[in-house]
């Protein structure tokens, strides 16, 4: 579970000056100057992902300056990843400064003087990770601070969404699992940053962000029964054996990715009781399945029952009051606010 800091129950400047201590004890040696002391408050939780720190800062207006003196007194050296949630914020380093809105992520690096700026309340998820295993995703961290990734663009959607949702699931992920998650966030970042600086990206983390851009345009057209390699080979503008090997190094292919993932889409939506009244054929044909034999062959091996006993049994289990907790299945504490 994530461990939760927060500076409520106190006020002031005594809520300023704990708030000092956590930041420090969380991350790096800072120093912390609320633009508010009156009303200031802010909280800070965290889980772990292998050897990568995972923190949502949900805070009000403040300054957070790494100087020299800071630095000098270090016991390690860390790079640091901001993802914006909400509010606005600027990272400043090594001459730039990278505005920062939500969804936009930038990073930056402990062995050098740093500036954080916040002028309204806000919320960051930050990365914290040793930067002798980051500069082995990226190289030299030093071209690469401060430079602003835009969560507009296709590939900073997917990093920002992926590292999200790497937050909120950590803790309930295998150790082993969660630390490979980890790193693949990290090789996603990478290639991310690499773009913007016109060098030349590791390959794996290349390879791992065309991965997960492969995955969300098939995502979306699920729909569509003609989905192959050569069509997201064209979208990507690689050609279909490329795409083919970025599955199998995966140990799938297009085509086993798609059908799992209809048939995923298939059982989520017979379960849902407001869909109850569609007939099983109009959903798997919503899905991308043209045959409803073929649609009934595949969820038979998939789930080992037919998708009408599926969706009875699901429905039935619906009875319950939405929003009810059952004392056998506790609500898990959400890192995202």
């Amino acid at each position: 579970m994530p461990s939760l800091l927060s500076t409520q129950g106190l006020a002031g400047r005594q809520s300023c000056q704990y708030w000092q201590e956590l930041v420090c004890d969380t991350f790096v040696e800072l120093d912390c100057a609320p633009l508010q002391v009156r009303d200031f408050s802010g909280s800070i939780a965290t889980a772990r992902a292998g050897d990568i720190a995972l923190s949502v800062v949900d805070t009000t207006a403040q300054r957070v300056d790494r100087t020299p003196t800071r630095i000098a007194r270090a016991r390690t050296e860390l790079v640091l990843a901001s993802v914006q949630l909400r509010g606005e914020g600027r990272v400043i380093q090594q001459g730039r400064c990278a505005h920062l809105r939500p969804g936009d992520f930038a990073i930056y690096d402990s062995t050098q003087p740093y500036t954080l700026a916040f002028d309204a309340d806000f919320a960051q998820l930050v990365l914290h990770l040793p930067r002798e295993h980051f500069a082995r995703h990226i190289g030299d961290t030093r071209g690469f601070t401060a430079v602003r990734v835009a969560g507009t663009d296709p590939d900073g959607a997917i990093v920002s969404s992926y590292l999200r949702q790497l937050a909120e699931q950590a803790e309930r992920l295998p150790p082993e699992a969660a630390a490979r998650m980890a790193e693949i966030g990290l090789e996603l970042v990478a290639a991310a940053l690499a773009q913007r600086r016109a060098v030349e990206a590791p390959r794996q983390a290349v390879r791992s962000l065309q991965f997960e851009q492969a995955k969300a345009w098939l995502e979306h057209r699920l729909s569509d029964p003609a989905l192959d390699s050569a069509a997201v080979a064209a979208a990507l503008r690689v050609s279909p054996r490329y795409v083919q090997q970025l599955f199998q190094e995966r140990g799938t292919t297009v085509a086993d990715w798609v059908w799992e993932r209809r048939l995923v889409r298939a059982r989520a939506q017979l379960s849902d009781p407001r869909l109850s009244h569609l007939p099983i054929g109009l959903v798997a044909a919503a899905c991308g399945f043209g045959d409803p034999a073929h649609f009934s062959r595949r969820f038979r091996e998939r789930y080992g029952t037919s998708a009408r006993e599926a969706r009875r049994a699901a429905l039935e289990g619906a009875a319950v009051a939405p929003g009810t907790v059952l004392p056998s299945e506790p609500r898990q504490p959400s890192l995202i606010p």
